[in-house]
């Protein structure tokens, strides 16, 4: 999501520059002089569709494995099988925007193949003051000019690696089909969605595909301003937006070719629709995409789909962990509190964008929320009929009060018995360490319990960050000060939506006053359950 103000950062100055005089046999910038022979970078022929296959591999074999890290990805034999045994020892850092590009520029440089990429954009239309963050801009971005490596010469990958971090963000991703960027909307399908697609967020992130379930589930990984790596789920955590934006799913432009977008192989504007079908139902833009990525049908098993989002939301806390544990690491916690928050907590740069976890947040509450909202509308489709739930009736632990023909409480109580098993299960446990140096242990339910209280605040205590309240924050070491921003930042903790477009460098006072919601939404999807349960027995 970064935005660096570098040598190839995004610039304003050029809008009037012509496209024309950047074009594939033209580079803006002469070749870098090589640093070491072992970053040698050769462009000895052309890309292939046996290449393309190849580099779905490349990205599937890494997304399954448990890699956490680019650097660490890349210089895995079991996650990176192809070329770890080659890849220089050097750091390899990378944010959720560079992450794609990332991995299509070190699979070019293995394979000694082309690449190419925009790297500088400006705004369709200029809004506001000329300091307009253009990762949000309204009527999104345009492209000005790109850097293309030919066959013929020799590059120094590194250096050019790091010019690609310093030059890419989401407002790269933010872009009409029409232009000649480096992307193209696909067919929604499994010839069109592959592992290597990417997935853009106009709240500001990115994503890759690395893997397609039997069941139409999109698996993605994604990478974060701490250089984590992890793994995701496409669904409503990457929201739409008008097409100027450039939301959805991308596929690579084939390099080294500018042909107007409309003629690329696979090319389709169907995700732009406003309204979607299935055999004469209309259903919604996600469950669109995951019944024509199972092939056109799409059907729902309660108790799996359930067991999924919990694994899913798991491994999301999981993620967590890390990235407050390198706050704390980082000793954010012991500097002074500043007197405002960043001009938006959700897209901004420095120590807060790097420590930070209010869009890690907002999207883990998303996952709480849909699991308790799909779960409702589960039972409620099994209670109409619906032939697209697959469920038949058992007995559970929990379905001592359900009538003999009360189906639908059967499958609410056979629910619950999933959510135990998913919340008690080991990968559902976490730990983080207090004030004191102590490991203090945390459940699911902790977590849930305490969702809206968690601080994604970096310059609060690991108690805050996790939520603790009373006897828990005994060991916190917050000053008054810190313990009111703590307090006044309750609204933006209570919202789910990622307000990118909202002015946020208040106070302690207007924090308090002017920014975010009053009221959480309700993701107690066991208190749910055990509601429609009981009311089966009356």
């Amino acid at each position: 999501m970064k935005i660096r103000f570098l040598k190839y950062a995004l610039k304003i100055g050029f809008a009037s520059m012509a496209w024309g005089a950047f074009s594939a046999s033209a580079s803006p910038f002469a070749p870098s002089p090589a640093l070491s022979p072992e970053f040698n970078w050769k462009v000895t022929r052309q890309w292939s569709a046996a290449d393309e296959h190849k580099f779905s591999e490349f990205v599937a074999t890494m997304g399954a494995s448990q890699c956490q890290s680019l650097t660490g990805c890349l210089t895995s034999a079991t996650a990176n099988p192809f070329y770890a045994a080659r890849t220089p020892k050097a750091k390899y850092p990378a944010d959720c925007a560079d992450l794609p590009f990332a991995l299509r520029m070190y699979f070019s440089w293995m394979e000694e193949l082309p690449f190419d990429y925009v790297n500088e954009v400006v705004a369709v239309k200029r809004i506001g003051s000329s300091g307009a963050d253009i990762r949000y801009s309204k009527y999104g971005n345009r492209p000005v000019s790109r850097r293309s490596f030919q066959p013929g010469t020799t590059y120094n990958f590194l250096r050019e690696y790091n010019d690609m971090r310093d030059s890419v963000s989401t407002a790269t991703y933010r872009m009409h089909y029409k232009e000649i960027s480096d992307f193209y909307p696909p067919t929604i399908d499994r010839k069109g969605i592959r592992p290597g697609t990417v997935v853009y967020d106009p709240s500001g992130h990115a994503a890759i595909v690395w893997k397609i379930e039997s069941d139409g589930r999109v698996r993605l990984m994604d990478a974060h301003p701490d250089n984590s790596v992890t793994r995701i789920t496409f669904d409503q955590k990457f929201v739409r937006s008008r097409v100027e934006h450039g939301a959805g799913f991308k596929n690579w432009r084939p390099e080294l070719n500018l042909a107007p977008t409309a003629q690329l192989p696979g090319f389709s504007t169907e995700q732009f629709n406003r309204e979607f079908s299935i055999g004469g139902t209309r259903v919604s833009f996600y469950d669109y995409v995951r019944a024509e990525m199972a092939g056109g049908a799409l059907r729902f098993d309660p108790l799996a789909e359930v067991k999924t989002m919990i694994s899913e939301i798991c491994s999301n806390i999981h993620d967590r962990e890390v990235a407050v544990n390198a706050a704390l690491s980082a000793g954010l916690n012991s500097n002074p509190h500043p007197d405002r928050l960043p001009k938006n907590i959700f897209g901004t740069s420095g120590e807060w964008e790097e420590y930070a976890t209010p869009s890690r947040d907002a999207r883990l509450k998303v996952a709480f929320a849909q699991l308790r909202q799909e779960s409702e509308r589960y039972v409620t489709m099994y209670e109409r009929g619906d032939s697209r739930i697959q469920y038949q009736p058992a007995p559970s632990r929990h379905s001592g009060s359900c009538a003999p023909n009360d189906h639908v409480c059967f499958l609410a109580a056979s629910m619950m018995s999933v959510y135990e098993e998913g919340v008690t299960a080991d990968a559902c446990h976490f730990t983080y360490m207090d004030s004191h140096g102590a490991n203090r242990p945390l459940t699911y339910t902790d977590v849930v319990g305490r969702l809206f209280a968690l601080s994604f605040d970096p310059y609060h205590c690991a108690e805050l960050r996790w939520g603790e309240g009373n006897e828990g924050l005994r060991t916190c070491q917050d000053d008054r000060f810190k313990q009111q921003w703590y307090i006044a930042e309750q609204g933006l903790r209570n919202q789910t939506e990622r307000t990118y477009d909202v002015r946020m460098d208040y106070d302690v006072v207007g924090t308090a006053k002017e920014l975010g919601v009053a009221h959480a939404p309700d993701v107690d999807l066991w208190g749910y359950l055990v509601n429609r349960v009981k009311a089966a027995a009356f």
